[in-house]
């Protein structure tokens, strides 16, 4: 007889599932390329438009869309969405009494359609 397969529950943070180091900041890191790669993409720009308005090169441009940008920091993913006419806003705040840690979050304001410009 076949067993069903069992499923895990995830947290919500698929870095924190896979027990990587800062998942918090993994996934933070996520959520700005996130931003970036819809915000070029409803602009209709290639690879080659949105790397030289970053200025940065195209192969890394397409490999932080494509998940390689644990080396990337915050601050440069911040100032690439600066250079796309974004303004990104930090609110520093205490943690919550029942957290363990202190965490990052990230909040993308709106629905994915406010990254387009109109």
């Amino acid at each position: 007889m076949n067993e069903l397969p069992t499923f895990e529950q995830s947290s919500g943070n698929v870095y924190a599932d896979l027990g990587l180091a800062e998942p918090e900041e993994l996934l933070a890191k996520a959520k700005l390329v996130r931003a970036i790669g819809k915000i070029v993409a409803g602009r209709g720009w290639t690879d080659r438009e949105a790397a030289d308005t970053l200025v940065l090169d195209q192969t890394t441009f397409t490999a932080m869309l494509r998940g390689q940008f644990a080396e990337l920091s915050t601050d440069k993913l911040i100032r690439y969405l600066n250079a796309l006419d974004y303004d990104v806003t930090i609110a520093v705040g205490p943690k919550e009494v029942s957290q363990e840690r202190a965490k990052v979050t990230v909040l993308v304001e709106g629905s994915d359609s406010a990254l387009t410009p109109a």
